[in-house]
């Protein structure tokens, strides 16, 4: 699917919940909350680690591997 066709379903799909933006209008508003948010600084702890792959679920061992190779 192409960019045009993505904001052509994101309209569609914004219309249907009576959103009144645009799909442009939407990801600007997106991109301004997103650049407000502060990058994390801190890495996780030892123990919040083993925590996350206690209870977060299916996947999550890979997903902390893959972070923490590029951490």
């Amino acid at each position: 699917m192409g960019s045009l066709e993505r904001v052509d379903s994101l309209d569609a799909l914004l219309a249907k919940h009576h959103v009144d933006l645009t799909a442009r209008e939407m990801l600007r508003e997106l991109d301004a909350a997103l650049t407000a948010v502060p990058a994390a600084s801190d890495t996780l702890s030892a123990g919040e680690i083993e925590f996350l792959r206690t209870h977060a679920g299916e996947g999550v061992g890979e997903v902390l591997d893959q972070w923490s190779s590029v951490a």
